[in-house]
């Protein structure tokens, strides 16, 4: 140590705080060197246009994975030979593993199944879970997590036990956010007790554990749409209204779909309180709008792809508020911030349209329900 010096840095050194920063800026601007160009939406992806083809870069950090035709295929291999000369790369063949999940490519049925199998069973693993032997459940949640009127086991967990509960959420979020969208919500609303979990909550994360034993073949499946698929952005929005009793909050639920495959979803707790059913359902569909547009405006920057937007919702009086600038008592003291998909509405960017209840996918967000319907929903999403 040297009273009154500092050191200086010549190249950024593994671990530092700057040093991801450097990272990218280095990466990206030997990217668009050779004629990649980051798009706005998510500047982890870059894409490289050669007449009608196109090449898709997706860069996590120091991991890659490369989508291309194989009529460019020269082209990439010489773009590869290029960053090869700055950086240690090693090409590892056609995507098995990506971010601790299996791909598993099926070219003859046109499909591309992503799996956490694997990271999953490491979880309980880790936690002496034997996979085998535990009494597995069909559901991942029971109602005492959507009504906190029914908690009996409300003693506060130790820092042993409080250190574990949060470890453990950590690892179900991880899955949760990027395949398992059957736990999503359940692990959403374990998520608002990380300061101070029970002895309950503990338990709702025991039964999710022994659900994902019992469920951790579970996969998501993407497939080449036919002629009876949707095309486009099909979204689904639905709401909770003042489920919680510590707060009164609603909680919305948003599912996304490019071509009948699914894409995205959310599990989230609103920011206000809803003072009505139809009211909590504005903001769940004005939530899943913004989630949409962004899907929208990544699909045109990549693909060039442009199209109205098909909202499906179960609630007609916020279908009806969301066509409508009519003010009355009931609306007029909802933020301005929430009308902003009336605008897309007129210029015919979305279209909202009513669907039954039973057949709302977004439903599996919002709250626990009976296992015949979960288990519907979940089908419709995953390939079980």
């Amino acid at each position: 140590q040297l009273s009154g010096k500092i050191w200086k840095l010549n190249k950024a050194l593994y671990g530092l705080k700057q040093s991801p920063h450097e990272w990218n800026n280095e990466m990206n601007n030997t990217l668009i060197e050779l004629g990649y160009t980051p798009i706005k939406s998510d500047p982890c992806i870059y894409v490289k246009r050669i007449s009608v083809e196109i090449i898709i870069l997706y860069l996590y950090v120091d991991d890659t994975v490369i989508s291309y035709s194989k009529s460019i295929e020269e082209i990439w291999y010489n773009d590869f030979e290029c960053i090869k000369l700055k950086y240690k790369l090693k090409d590892l063949g056609d995507c098995e593993w990506i971010l601790n999940m299996k791909v598993i490519r099926d070219r003859k049925a046109g499909t591309i199944t992503l799996s956490q199998e694997a990271y999953i069973k490491q979880a309980l693993i880790d936690r002496n879970i034997d996979i085998d032997t535990i009494k597995t459940v069909y559901n991942p949640c029971d109602y005492s997590l959507s009504n906190t009127s029914t908690i009996t086991y409300n003693e506060p967990l130790d820092s042993v036990q409080h250190q574990q509960f949060q470890s453990d959420i950590g690892t179900l979020s991880y899955a949760a956010i990027m395949t398992r969208a059957d736990i999503a919500y359940a692990v959403a609303a374990l998520s608002t007790h990380l300061a101070a979990p029970t002895v309950q909550h503990a338990n709702a994360v025991k039964r999710i554990f022994r659900y994902l034993a019992g469920t951790s073949h579970y996969a998501m499946i993407f497939k080449t749409p036919d002629t009876n698929t949707t095309r486009g952005i099909v979204t689904y929005t639905d709401a909770s209204h003042g489920n919680d009793l510590t707060d009164r909050k609603s909680r919305s639920g948003v599912v996304i779909f490019i071509d009948g495959n699914v894409i995205c979803w959310e599990s989230k707790k609103q920011k206000c309180v809803a003072l009505s059913s139809t009211e909590a359902e504005y903001y769940a569909l004005s939530t899943g709008v913004c989630s949409a547009l962004w899907v929208e405006h990544w699909r045109y920057e990549v693909y060039g792809i442009t199209q109205p937007i098909l909202v499906y919702c179960d609630n007609q009086s916020a279908i009806h508020l969301s066509a409508h600038d009519a003010i009355h008592q009931r609306s007029k003291h909802i933020d301005i911030r929430y009308h902003f998909l009336r605008d897309h509405i007129r210029k015919n960017n979305i279209n909202v349209r009513w669907l039954q209840t039973e057949k709302q996918l977004a439903d599996i967000f919002t709250k626990a329900m009976i296992t015949k319907q979960f288990k519907y929903l979940v089908g419709k999403m995953l390939l079980c």
